[in-house]
């Protein structure tokens, strides 16, 4: 099933003013069970409006590090990559969760979110697991 990410409004700004560096920034996804606003535009405003996932098995609070991040450009389209994120449910259930939000964890800056439709919740009897994917690894592009 594709999903299509929604993004953040402050981005785009934060992006264009160098306040995001894809090649030297971490980058995280955080797990959320309540729906983000696009006026949004930090990790500590969100987590102040809306409940993140609790701590423990399994998750962590803040999120996962999403690994080898960088930035390519291919013919004036900037490209923004990322590996898969795998969060795993161990001893208890880990959720319910909805929403997986995509942040610089450097500056805080919120970037875009997932819908997936329903609630999951992993459950730690079975290791279930939670892998969070891009496309060919893209995050997003700016034209």
């Amino acid at each position: 099933m594709a999903l299509t990410p929604s993004k953040f409004n402050k981005y785009t700004d934060a992006l264009s003013k160098g306040t995001v560096n894809w090649s030297s920034d971490t980058f995280k996804i955080a797990l959320f069970n309540a729906t983000p606003v696009v006026a949004d535009d930090t990790y500590t405003v969100i987590t102040g409006r809306i409940s993140e996932v609790a701590n423990g098995n399994g998750y962590t609070t803040a999120g996962a590090t999403v690994g080898s991040t960088g930035a390519t450009n291919s013919t004036g389209t900037e490209s923004f990559a990322g590996s898969a994120v795998t969060f795993t449910s161990v001893t208890g259930d880990m959720g319910a969760f909805r929403y997986a939000v995509l942040y610089d964890s450097t500056t805080g800056t919120l970037i875009e979110w997932v819908d997936y439709g329903s609630s999951i919740t992993l459950h730690g009897a079975n290791s279930d697991q939670f892998v969070a994917t891009f496309a060919s690894n893209v995050i997003g592009t700016l034209v």
